[in-house]
């Protein structure tokens, strides 16, 4: 989790809109470079499930629901996976980010935590043993 220093217009009717599309990600602090830039970006109540192609470009991302979260993914890693039971699966590229705003008035704790920690290791070893099955078959 980062926090930032917003560098949006103070007028809001100032700013050019940006899109996830517009940005190249290569780690944690790229997405924190879009969302300093993008006020919407953490406006939601739920995660987004980024797709990235292998120099870091967004392709395609699938939504959750204000009530999922990276602890929720871990316990349930299906419902991660659920975009890819519809097409385009064949194109959707295998390197993910999962943003998940968290709004005070919405959960506690805000901070991430070690239970959260633990949540994103099981989350990517689900989508490590995915990857992996897949790579000997077809998905």
């Amino acid at each position: 989790m980062h926090r930032f220093t917003p560098k949006w217009p103070e007028n809001l009717r100032d700013r050019k809109p940006l899109l996830p599309s517009d940005f190249t990600y290569r780690d944690a602090l790229d997405v924190v470079h879009y969302a300093e830039r993008e006020p919407l970006a953490l406006w939601s109540t739920r995660p987004d499930v980024w797709h990235l192609d292998s120099g870091g470009r967004w392709h395609c991302a699938g939504n959750g629901s204000t009530l999922d979260s990276i602890q929720r993914y871990a316990n349930d890693p299906g419902s991660l996976l659920e975009c890819r039971w519809y097409e385009p699966r064949v194109d959707c590229p295998d390197f993910w980010v999962i943003v998940e705003p968290r709004q005070l008035w919405l959960r506690s704790p805000v901070e991430v935590t070690e239970e959260d920690a633990r949540a994103f290791m099981a989350v990517r070893r689900a989508l490590a043993e995915r990857a992996s099955r897949c790579s000997m078959r077809s998905c």
